[in-house]
């Protein structure tokens, strides 16, 4: 389990991580965060219906997923990125996974990357369907590079109908949806 120093837990909480650990040892769990207000410390329950994306700049954001509606704030949401410092893991998986620094510069909004080792180079590898013009992961089946928002990309399902899972290459082969 991993907390920034300034993270206060209530009794009971961390029940809810393992269990899904337990499930599944490939699992990282991130609870809902709660806050404080300032002025008189009145408990705020965290939004249940965002998701973790990152910018261009690779700028880790919290983004509303449009259509999005959760029946039971308990059943986990899939994401492949997360807030760096509250999270729980299986220690065996954590030692298995990959760890690059954010490009050589951390900063409080990506301090590590996560990746799964996939060759020698320990590099990431996407398929590029030019078909579909879809950007499609290796390790996470089923899922496309998709933009959500202004600027801001995340993995999805794949879908052929959906355009922000469409991709093309300039003449200097630069990426662009």
């Amino acid at each position: 389990m991993f907390l920034d120093s300034h993270v206060e837990v209530l009794n009971g909480w961390l029940l809810y991580l393992l269990e899904e650990i337990q499930k599944d040892r490939k699992t990282i769990v991130c609870p809902i965060i709660d806050v404080l207000t300032w002025d008189a410390f009145q408990l705020l329950q965290g939004a249940t219906d965002i998701f973790g994306t990152f910018s261009w700049k690779m700028i880790f954001r919290w983004s509303k997923i449009q259509g999005f509606s959760i029946s039971n704030q308990a059943v986990p949401i899939q994401t492949p990125t997360m807030a760096g410092g509250l999270y729980a893991i299986n220690r065996l998986y954590f030692d298995e996974l990959c760890l690059e620094p954010a490009d050589g510069k951390p900063t409080a909004n990506r301090d590590i990357i996560f990746t799964i080792c996939s060759d020698d180079r320990q590099e990431q590898n996407w398929e590029y369907d030019q078909q579909t013009l879809q950007l499609k992961s290796e390790f996470f089946s089923g899922k496309c590079l998709s933009v959500v928002g202004d600027s801001n990309v995340m993995l999805a399902q794949c879908d052929t109908s959906n355009p922000s899972q469409k991709w093309t290459f300039n003449q200097e082969v630069e990426l662009f949806d």
